[in-house]
């Protein structure tokens, strides 16, 4: 099995309607990244919150000079190695967007529909911990938790799949 982390920026929820933006990814045993954006795919939903979460503007979105959403996903797949597994925060938000614009490029998706969830496991170690475990369990929060920095604002995928990939490391004993 080989172990990615994972982080997605997208154009809104709503993996059928909104596009991606960027993937950014950590191969979490050689330590290997990979970041690309795109542009959006004509007549996908933009929301403006999306844009104010990841600094992305309508006119990033809509640079030729990007890559397509097709071209970016293929790219990516491309990158995976054999039998990939997707660690990311709020994992099936990524794994369904990824999964989505697989779809519309006619690419076949090697990632699994099983994925590890810095979420869930922040929440279990801090149950273990007897915690007080906040309603809202953001990655921030679970950076802080482990006593790791706030993700920059705005972020990129990137930074996002580096502060997973830190926090499953963390997890597994690979840091301290």
């Amino acid at each position: 099995m080989n172990y990615y982390a994972i982080d997605v920026e997208t154009t809104g929820l709503n993996p059928q309607e909104s596009s991606l933006a960027s993937i950014g990814a950590v191969d979490i045993e050689t330590g290997d990244t990979f970041y690309e954006e795109c542009q959006a795919w004509d007549g996908a939903y933009i929301s403006s919150t999306a844009l104010k979460i990841n600094g992305f503007t309508e006119e990033n979105l809509s640079d030729e000079s990007k890559l397509t959403e097709a071209l970016l996903v293929i790219k990516f797949l491309d990158w995976l190695r054999e039998k990939p597994m997707m660690i990311a925060h709020n994992a099936a938000f990524d794994r369904d967007f990824i999964a989505a614009a697989a779809e519309r490029a006619g690419a076949k998706n090697p990632l699994s529909f099983r994925t590890i969830d810095i979420h869930a496991i922040t929440q279990v170690e801090m149950l273990k911990c007897k915690y007080d475990v906040p309603t809202v369990l953001g990655l921030n929060k679970c950076l802080n938790y482990f006593h790791l920095p706030s993700e920059p604002t705005p972020h990129n995928a990137l930074t996002g799949a580096r502060c997973n990939a830190d926090i499953f490391n963390i997890i597994t004993g690979k840091r301290n």
